[in-house]
């Protein structure tokens, strides 16, 4: 098999495109709590009515376009994974027809099911969800910060704070979670193989008289293999409570610094909102990205078996 890079050479051009309406989406997104931040500051405070409903009209047409942006950006992206998954799929059936019966007996029907159904599905999802996910968050997390540091800085180390906080985060949940789903992936090529053999070899095991040594064995790998996900399954299950907690840490922390600024006269009530926004964005962008970050060692490790 080829390296993953000769896959998306040809979806260049798609890709460029995919990467500046994920621009466009994420200048939209930021631009509308600065508009938000203008209303607050230069029209509630002011009782300028018209130039609330002037820049009330502006995020509309923000927001349309915005939207506009992302489902293109979307659509774009499907088509790339889709494409992708199609030249796999393609290359992996010529490779099977050049395999001796040696080498079919060497890796299993199990397996190689497996590596031309699910994992070839695995890596097209996390393609497409790292085009709609992953790409646009280094893109939001600079525009963000600097937004945020032209309004305080002392706001922008909250957020670099919380953001270092969900990297390692990510980086412990990732060392851990990565040899856990190499064993599930071979564990389910097991599970594959022994469900197959049992349904073409139900008469042999009848007549011999092997179905209670059958079972057991049955018992045991399926033991192993949810003794496996309950693993993988406690891993992950640490990472999202703990980004919620930093996430909504966040909020109080702006809200408290945010209001001491105020007091001093060195912010305006709508810089907080703006900021708060900032925050929101970027923070959840970054949650949006390790739901996709998670999948990718999964992804990693399909590829490999691919190859």
């Amino acid at each position: 098999m080829k390296p993953f890079i000769h896959y998306i050479k040809p979806l260049w051009f798609p890709a460029v495109i995919v990467s500046l309406l994920s621009l466009l989406t994420v200048a939209g997104t930021l631009y509308i709590p600065t508009l938000t931040a203008s209303i607050i500051n230069d029209g509630v405070l002011k009782g300028d009515l018209e130039m609330i409903t002037s820049s009330s009209m502006n995020m509309l047409v923000v927001a349309l376009l915005t939207v506009l942006s992302a489902i293109l950006g979307v659509a774009m992206s499907a088509h790339i994974s889709a494409s992708v998954g199609k030249v796999l799929r393609d290359d992996l059936v010529k490779a099977l027809q050049y395999f001796s019966l040696r080498d079919f007996t060497h890796f299993g029907t199990g397996t190689i099911l497996m590596r031309t159904s699910r994992d070839v599905e695995k890596i097209q999802s996390v393609l497409g969800e790292g085009l709609n996910m992953v790409l646009p968050m280094p893109i939001m997390i600079c525009v963000g910060l600097a937004l945020t540091f032209y309004k305080s800085w002392q706001l922008g180390l909250v957020i670099l704070a919380v953001m270092a906080c969900m990297i390692l985060t990510i980086i412990f949940i990732e060392s851990r979670v990565l040899p856990l789903i190499k064993a599930m992936q071979l564990k389910l090529d097991d599970i594959t193989d022994m469900v197959r053999d049992h349904i073409v070899g139900m008469p042999v095991i009848r007549a011999f008289n092997r179905s209670d040594y059958e079972n057991k064995k049955e018992i045991a790998i399926f033991t192993e293999s949810a003794q496996l996900n309950r693993k993988l399954r406690q891993t992950f299950a640490i990472g999202l409570p703990t980004i919620l907690i930093l996430f909504n840490m966040s909020t109080v922390a702006i809200l408290w610094l945010g209001g001491y600024n105020v007091s001093m006269g060195s912010l305006q009530v709508g810089d907080i909102m703006a900021v708060i926004e900032y925050a929101n964005l970027i923070l959840l962008s970054m949650l949006m990205a390790i739901f996709v970050i998670i999948d990718i060692p999964e992804a990693i490790v399909c590829y490999a078996r691919i190859r």
